[in-house]
């Protein structure tokens, strides 16, 4: 109810930044990499050269756009991807592709369905055969009561009380060397957040 709002260039903002800790965030929870693939992409990428550098450390798959895909995607509603590679470079390891939902319309944005059917028919000639775990990462409270339906119809739920605790990890799993995109970017994040903090506050 307060008269204070973020400008629209602010909340894109919000929103960029609330995508690079949703990427730390996957990064701890699956204890391994990650990437973040959400439109912009933070090097600014092409979709399908973001797509393909991503396969190639995976190395399961093949990506290729199919007939019928979209022309002039952004991130074909993917906006995280994480993995747990084994050493032995072989299909069968832990994945994660996550849907960063910030709108009020999180609940309707589901991926379940999308990333086990759609995603890998309209990008990949030879597709993967480890299966994703598909998340749901969002700067929310979801209550008790709501939860269980919420990771049934949208898969694993990351939310506001879970997401900070995966980004504290996730800088332990950073200094040990494993790679997450944009996590230098969260200082800045929380230093615009802090200073947002205080605007409005009365002056000393």
């Amino acid at each position: 109810r307060s008269d204070l709002h973020p400008e629209e260039d602010e909340v894109r903002k919000l929103r960029e930044y609330f995508q690079y800790f949703a990427t730390a965030a996957l990064a701890a929870e699956i204890q391994g990499h990650a990437w973040s693939f959400g439109f912009p992409r933070p090097d600014r990428s092409p979709f399908l050269e973001k797509l393909k550098q991503i396969w190639g450390e995976l190395g399961d798959g093949c990506v290729e756009t199919q007939p019928g895909a979209p022309s002039k995607p952004k991130d074909d509603q993917i906006d995280v991807f994480a993995a747990r590679l084994h050493r032995d470079k072989l299909p069968g390891f832990l994945l994660a592709a996550g849907q960063v939902a910030t709108g009020k319309n999180w609940k309707d944005k589901r991926l379940i369905g999308h990333l086990n059917d759609a995603f890998p028919g309209r990008w990949f000639n030879r597709r993967p055969v480890t299966k994703m775990v598909c998340y749901h990462i969002i700067p929310f409270a979801c209550p008790d009561d709501k939860f269980f339906v919420a990771c049934l119809t949208l898969g694993n739920v990351l939310h506001r009380l879970r997401v900070p605790n995966r980004v504290a990890e996730a800088k332990t799993l950073h200094e040990g060397g494993e790679q997450i995109e944009a996590f230098d970017q969260l200082c800045t994040a929380v230093e615009w957040i802090t200073a947002y903090s205080t605007r409005g506050a009365p002056a000393t």
